[in-house]
């Protein structure tokens, strides 16, 4: 976490940037007037300027803003690989960026890590994107490092990498942009940015671009990312970007939620115990239990394992991930959700933004001594119901459950009595 000019990069409440875009100086002097008092920072996106290549009207016009704006200035010059228009070989790119660098004008500058090597870099060793990062450095600006990706979304694992070797080459803060193509892409990324706000120890921003990753842009609070994108005017930059005084209403309210949320999610591995101890846990401490599978099975008027079988495991998470929606910040609930509902990383973001979550854990042995006599209406366990096989859908889903608890509680061997008041110790209830 940082500030610039009194604005905090990776504090609660992400900040909210405004791109600032135009081909003349005029219209992007006025977009950056337009901003001043609405947004926390602006992105000035050179890339767009017909200037930008002339040294002498880029120094002025980074005066100009410079002079208009007094919040942080983040300068882009987004390339065409990655979305952008600028179509200038790497050796220009870096000339361009040093003059914004040395300016004196800008706070923050955007530096693609893919950027191509140049003569000078080779020379280093290093590659440009570490060079242009550690000269910008010198001169007491900021580095956004990114990744842009117009027509796709890499796995969680890939992101995740990408944003190591972006802090490992001097980024303050980690970008990535992506499209998803498949609506499981938006849970990738915001998988990617859970495990990033836990491991990577810098500031994040990561973006699910269109309306499909609208979680991207209004959850960052939730899973790490410190900056969102909005616009003015309808005036958006990419896909995907809501009003500025719209986002920001957002965000306030989500921050509140977030404050005064109670409620209470157990999650785990099938025969864990949720449901036992939520039950306790809810009669020691007077609290609500609702057992989220329960809920479903009311809701579809059949079982569980009849659901599965006539519509499908993505049918039945799709309603899981809506009964989560439905519950309301503050109840002070408890919630007993099914084995499998951390399998996506947006229910993941959806629970923590209204309580915390808890993990009981329990061995394989554990777990086939307690099922025994439910194998047959356990549709996961199908064929594989013995400790080796729940041993393999255990290690499976273990980086989802790690990545999603706030507190994890072992269960084996112990009384659903000693769990239940373990817990209540622990969340001083």
């Amino acid at each position: 976490m940082f500030e610039v000019r009194n604005i905090t990069f990776g504090g609660a409440i992400p900040a909210i940037a405004v791109p600032v875009v135009g081909r003349i100086e005029a219209d992007i002097c006025t977009a950056a007037a337009e901003s001043r008092g609405t947004a926390d920072l602006i992105e000035l996106r050179a890339d767009v300027f017909d200037g930008v290549s002339d040294t002498m009207r880029l120094l002025d016009l980074l005066a100009e803003v410079r002079g208009i704006f007094d919040g942080p200035i983040l300068f882009t010059l987004r390339s065409e690989r990655e979305g952008g228009q600028f179509a200038a070989d790497p050796e220009e790119y870096l000339d361009i960026l040093r003059i914004a660098i040395s300016s004196g004008c800008i706070d923050l500058i955007d530096i693609e890590l893919g950027t191509g090597s140049t003569a000078e870099a080779c020379e280093y060793g290093i590659s440009t994107a570490q060079m242009l990062a550690e000269e910008a450095h010198s001169f007491g600006i900021r580095v956004v490092m990114s990744e842009h990706d117009f027509s796709s979304t890499p796995c969680r694992a890939d992101i995740y990498t990408a944003m190591e070797r972006m802090r490992d080459c001097g980024a303050d803060i980690a970008k990535g942009a992506y499209m998803p193509v498949r609506e499981e892409d938006v849970d990738e990324v915001l998988a990617a940015g859970l495990r990033a706000k836990g491991e990577l120890g810098i500031p994040t921003i990561l973006i699910s671009m269109g309306e499909a990753g609208q979680m991207t842009r209004t959850y960052g609070e939730v899973f790490g990312s410190a900056v969102t994108f909005a616009c003015i005017d309808g005036r958006a930059s990419a896909p995907g970007q809501l009003e500025v005084s719209e986002m920001r209403k957002i965000l306030s309210m989500r921050h509140d939620r977030m404050r005064e949320a109670g409620t209470l999610f157990l999650i785990g591995f099938m025969g864990a115990g949720k449901s036992t101890t939520a039950e306790e846990l809810g009669r020691i401490c007077g609290r609500r239990v609702i057992e989220m599978d329960e809920e479903i099975e009311k809701r579809e008027g059949m079982s569980i394992p009849e659901i599965f079988e006539r519509f499908g495991e993505k049918y039945f998470r799709d309603i899981e991930t809506e009964c989560i929606k439905s519950l309301e910040a503050g109840t002070g609930c408890i919630v007993s959700c099914g084995g499998g509902a951390v399998l996506r990383a947006r229910n993941i973001v959806l629970m923590k933004s209204i309580g915390k979550i808890l993990l009981l854990t329990a061995s394989p042995e554990t777990v086939y001594q307690r099922l025994r006599s439910e194998a047959e209406i356990r549709p996961v366990l199908s064929g594989r119901f013995s400790p080796e096989g729940i041993l393999h859908l255990q290690n499976a889903r273990r980086e989802y459950y790690e990545t999603a608890q706030d507190i994890t509680v072992p269960t084996d061997g112990r009384t659903v009595e000693d769990i239940a008041r373990d817990i209540r110790s622990r969340l001083n209830w």
